[in-house]
């Protein structure tokens, strides 16, 4: 009997681990520093940016977006809040931060794709009549 009690056991505890590791594919955060060799993802993306300095604090942190559909020039935008790309293509994302002693940290730039919905619709068919 103690036998079939540590199979059970193990199964729930493979149940668990299974599902965390669903929870962790679901969302991803992606780094420059992770050199992610371009990710592909399904639809919008929100990008976050995030500074920091130990010694005289942040003072503004610039981004700018290269986009393969993007029409005209792009511009470099002080970041303030996190921000959605959703259009089809691939992205180059640059950044970069300036502390308030006026150090530039070098630029850094994260590449990455949006397909879109690779999900096929699903149709269903109704018979609406009398039955013979």
């Amino acid at each position: 009997m103690n036998t079939k009690k540590i199979s059970k056991k193990k199964a729930i505890v493979t149940a668990s681990v299974m599902t965390i590791l669903i929870s962790i594919a679901v969302a991803v955060n992606v780094t420059a520093d992770d050199d992610p060799q371009n990710p592909i993802f399904e639809g919008e993306v929100t990008v976050t940016l995030n500074a920091t300095d130990d010694w005289s604090g942040v003072n503004r942190t610039m981004y700018y977006i290269s986009f393969s559909g993007l029409e005209g020039e792009s511009i470099w935008v002080t970041y303030s809040e996190p921000f959605v790309v959703s259009e089809m293509g691939n992205y180059d994302i640059s950044y970069y931060s300036v502390d308030m002693a006026d150090n530039v940290e070098e630029t850094k730039i994260i590449s990455f794709t949006i397909v879109g919905d690779v999900t096929p619709p699903e149709t269903t068919c109704i018979l609406d009549g009398i039955l013979h």
